[in-house]
């Protein structure tokens, strides 16, 4: 199950580029199309919190609540502005390509910390990396500047402290409690952005549209899922199922903008999947076999 959260939480946030490079188009801008998004999505993920997990709210207010609160709020905005304001001034290819290094960064962070990290999760990390380049690098186009470049590289640094600060306590909370918590963190941070720099809305039922498809598949159900599958698959162990977005995105290029599928694109594709599945085949042999550590 937590590798099927994983990969379907992926296929959502893979569409979210897309989505809203609409909406930088019709002017608005990063911070504003963020406060919308987790706001959106809070509306409907309290009243189901309310509804089905009464008994559970009262977890939120214990110190793992908190600080994964706080996690969402410094470095959950930070990560998160840092991605898609590499998606609004340069080629949204760089920033995917870019993100997809967290899973290697996260293992060598664990291996610095001095946790056991299997010899074989490093193997698949870099074959889903490979893959991923392979996959996206074919469809960059559009001009490279600097600015771009700098928020593209810092965002998977940020992603991989917050998720090995987030996964312990998303682990001690229910996962619908834990997305709530995540949402209100980085709904807070936006909120005090957009108090400086001002919040712009979409114009018209269009615009609304992909706001709320960003709102509902690529934040509510997306973030449950995610709080669900972290803690059961580890920070690292998540990023490498989570590359499935790469997929995704790969197939939203050619079904919604024409792009070409080359053999070399579905040469990583195949790249990716055979990483994810060398993963679940060590996740499954772990509990029985010697894997080789590092």
């Amino acid at each position: 199950m937590p590798v099927v959260a994983a990969i379907v939480a992926s296929v959502l946030l893979g569409a979210v580029p897309f989505f809203a490079k609409h909406l930088y188009v019709a002017g608005l801008k990063p911070e504003s199309l963020l406060f919308l998004r987790y706001w959106l999505a809070l509306l409907l993920m309290i009243p189901c919190a309310v509804i089905w997990r009464p008994r559970s709210i009262k977890s939120a207010f214990g110190a793992s609540g908190l600080i994964l609160w706080m996690d969402a709020a410094f470095l959950g905005t930070i990560q998160t502005y840092c991605f898609f304001e590499a998606v609004r001034t340069g080629p949204s290819s760089i920033p995917v390509i870019c993100l997809f290094c967290f899973p290697p960064i996260i293992l060598a962070i664990e291996r610095v910390m001095g946790r056991t990290v299997p010899l074989t999760d490093f193997v698949c990390a870099a074959v889903v990396l490979g893959g991923a380049i392979t996959a996206i690098s074919p469809t960059i186009n559009g001009e490279l500047n600097i600015h771009a470049l700098v928020f593209a590289f810092a965002s998977p640094w940020f992603y991989s402290v917050y998720l090995l600060i987030a996964a312990p306590r998303m682990r001690e909370l229910d996962p619908l409690i834990g997305a709530i918590l995540v949402y209100l963190g980085l709904g807070s941070g936006y909120a005090l952005v957009v108090l400086g720099t001002g919040l712009a809305l979409p114009h018209n039922i269009e615009e609304w549209t992909y706001m709320v498809v960003i709102a509902l598949f690529g934040g509510a159900i997306a973030s449950a899922l995610i709080t669900f599958s972290v803690p059961r698959l580890g920070p690292g162990g998540y990023g490498i199922i989570g590359t499935t977005e790469v997929v995704t995105v790969v197939a939203f290029g050619a079904l919604l903008l024409g792009e070409q599928l080359t053999a070399v694109r579905v040469l990583g594709i195949v790249a990716v999947c055979v990483g994810m599945i060398l993963y679940a085949m060590r996740k499954k042999r772990a509990s029985t076999g010697s894997i080789p550590s590092v």
